[in-house]
């Protein structure tokens, strides 16, 4: 049996970083147009927090499916 609760913060963590992206957009003043940096940034953010969101929530089902080898220690 793993220990899921590191995965599960991490994936917190992640979602963390969406919300904080959303809330950038939604917070920012409506006259002012993105520069096409700014756009790039916020979807890499966005991302690669829900690539790390994924693979945190991924590794929990595969381990339970696949069992996990003696002797391997996650963290």
């Amino acid at each position: 049996m793993i220990d899921e609760a590191f995965f599960l913060t991490v994936a917190g963590i992640a979602m963390s970083f969406a919300g904080f992206a959303g809330l950038m957009n939604a917070l920012r003043r409506r006259g002012e147009s993105w520069a096409p940096i700014e756009l790039y940034q916020l979807r890499i953010i966005v991302a690669y927090a829900i690539t790390t969101l994924f693979g945190s929530l991924s590794t929990i089902p595969f381990v339970e499916l696949f069992g996990q080898r003696e002797g391997v220690q996650w963290l």
